[in-house]
């Protein structure tokens, strides 16, 4: 898993943003306080190449989870996920409860995006046809299997812009 997030002892996501009124999205069930945000980030090193010498450099990339509880069960959510010479994975939406602690975002072009919550993080699902991968990435992109890690949490208001 590459990513961060913060994650409730009880594999609840905890809304940072919200301070004491963190609440619960797990159960199939979005409860927060409206306006609540939970977001975490994780900086790793990529490959780009340096040009005008056709070399390469590693540069640190930031990537993000951003998730918002609709009130209606459902989850609004957006990730910047960053790969080798500028190629990314960037996606947003609202997922609806599929079941405890598993939200799906089945998009118009066929695309099934998967979040799904434990106690060790959340991981990101990619199937469909066609896969998510195949228009919301760039080449060296991919979505199914990244994840943020509870142990890496960040608790910010929102995700940065850019990278």
């Amino acid at each position: 898993m590459r990513l961060a997030l913060l994650i409730a002892p009880a594999a609840a996501l905890l809304l940072a943003a919200c301070g004491s009124s963190g609440a619960s999205v797990t159960d199939g069930g979005a409860k927060a306080a409206k306006g609540a945000v939970s977001a975490a980030t994780f900086t790793h090193e990529t490959e780009v190449a340096d040009d005008p010498d056709d070399e390469t450099a590693m540069v640190p990339r930031t990537d993000c989870l951003s998730v918002e509880p609709t009130g209606d069960g459902a989850l609004r959510y957006s990730f910047l996920l960053n790969f080798d010479f500028d190629h990314a994975c960037q996606m947003d939406g609202t997922a609806v409860a599929a079941g405890p602690g598993v939200w799906v975002d089945t998009k118009e072009d066929g695309c099934k995006l998967t979040i799904t919550f434990d106690d060790h993080g959340v991981t990101l699902g990619d199937s469909g046809e066609p896969a998510c991968r195949d228009n919301w990435c760039g080449a060296r992109g991919s979505i199914d299997g990244n994840g943020f890690q509870a142990s890496e949490a960040g608790a910010l208001t929102a995700c940065p812009a850019g990278r």
